[in-house]
């Protein structure tokens, strides 16, 4: 079921692979939610160490989010 693997995708994958695996997941299981509800998955699913790189900044949306978390990504 889509809605229990959108929770499995934390892992060691790449930030632009756990973005795509997301996306699809969501849309595959045709889940609409509130951005903020959006985001709060998406941070949940993020490995621990990026996760608490990103909490420390501010964003106003998803995209904002993920553009973030890319960037951080990358300076590890």
């Amino acid at each position: 079921m889509p809605v229990l693997n959108i929770k499995k995708t934390k892992s060691s994958q790449s930030m632009m692979d756990y973005h795509k695996e997301f996306l699809y997941l969501m849309d595959k299981a045709n889940i609409k939610l509130c951005p903020k509800v959006l985001i709060e998955r998406f941070l949940f699913g993020l490995r621990e160490d990026l996760a608490d790189k990103v909490l420390r900044y501010s964003y106003e949306t998803m995209e904002d989010l993920i553009k973030l978390t890319i960037d951080m990504e990358h300076m590890q």
